[in-house]
């Protein structure tokens, strides 16, 4: 039997691929025209939920597979919200797996940390594309870790007629932290402190990228505009989830799955005009008036972590990037019998 070895690539090997906004969105767009031709298999991602009373922490396991680009493979991520607080952890750690649809033998392993905040990003830009007002002006952003980084910059580069950046955290120092690493990286931008409310009125696109407490109201939300959660509806209150005109989801199989798990973070039952797929395809319009208010939901598809992570190991191949470790010798197994 032949010796099998596989490719580890840890967080710092994928960042030294130095992997560009241009390149990553790509890679999801490629990805996001296969879910809208039926061309993938997406389970709806398995949860467990090992401590009890941690509301929204979880482990969850993401198969996939693209038949038209044939990659295969799975992530398994984690998220705990007391990480940074206790254990001076990140929140979400996890490994993804990509394997060789032929023979099923693992190719990589590689972390997803970086994966996991590029590719829900990417999506975000790609639904700013499609679904942004004409040259907006004044964008909202809620939440400044991880995620309000790269979604601050990725969405600054797709929307060059943002002139103002609205930054709200409910820690105001992390708020201001951020403007200031953040600004010099913007020259054309201004960045303004706001508050939750501030963050939302009158502005063209908004992203909400940290927690919510479903405290953003209908009457908030600018006609016209394009509301992005990366957190399902937990950011909105209910009216807001019922009263906007336009709803888009990633993948809407695993929308009404998620619901069925996790009802509180919807709040209420949202009815879903389309995927964003549909949008890529032209299949589907964002709005049917101009004053439509269109609200993203997109959950975080596998096959999104797929075409990242395609990506990665193609390059890491290329440029022998990372550290390749025999995973199996032999075929012969016999017990150990005690």
């Amino acid at each position: 039997m032949k010796s099998v070895r596989i490719r580890f690539l840890s967080q710092e090997d994928i960042l030294s691929l130095n992997l560009t906004s241009t390149q990553i969105v790509s890679a999801l767009e490629r990805m996001l025209v296969s879910h809208g031709k039926k061309l993938v298999q997406m389970p709806p991602k398995p949860a467990i939920f090992p401590r009890e009373g941690r509301k929204y922490d979880y482990m969850h396991a993401m198969p996939a597979y693209a038949s038209d680009l044939d990659v295969c493979g799975l992530k398994w991520l984690s998220r705990s919200s007391e990480n940074e607080r206790d254990r001076d952890l990140p929140q979400f750690t996890g490994l993804q797996v990509m394997n060789d649809p032929d023979s099923g033998v693992p190719l990589a392993v590689m972390d997803c940390r970086w994966i996991t905040v590029a590719r829900t990003t990417a999506v975000s830009v790609l639904t700013a594309r499609l679904c942004s007002p004409r040259a907006p002006k004044v964008m909202g952003l809620l939440g400044t870790g991880l995620q309000g980084r790269f979604h601050a910059l990725m969405l600054a580069q797709e929307l060059p007629t943002v002139k103002e950046i609205r930054v709200y955290n409910r820690t105001e120092s992390k708020r201001d932290e951020f403007i200031r690493q953040i600004a010099p990286k913007l020259p054309g931008v201004k960045l303004v402190p706001a508050t939750m409310e501030e963050a939302v009125r009158d502005c063209d696109v908004v992203a909400a990228v940290g927690p919510g407490g479903h405290g953003i109201h209908l009457d908030w939300i600018a006609p016209g505009s394009l509301f992005i959660s990366i957190n399902l509806a937990q950011p909105l209150a209910p009216d807001a989830v019922a009263g906007v005109e336009r709803i888009f989801t990633d993948d809407a199989k695993q929308f009404l799955n998620r619901f069925e798990t996790e009802p509180d973070a919807f709040g209420g039952k949202p009815e879903v005009d389309g995927e964003l797929s549909e949008l890529v395809l032209g299949k589907k319009q964002p709005r049917i008036a101009p004053s439509d208010r269109v609200l993203s939901l997109n959950l975080g598809m596998a096959i999104s972590d797929l075409a990242l992570g395609d990506l990665i190991y193609r390059e890491a191949e290329a440029r022998n990037v990372g550290t390749v470790l025999p995973l199996m010798e032999q075929e012969d197994l016999w017990p150990v019998i005690g």
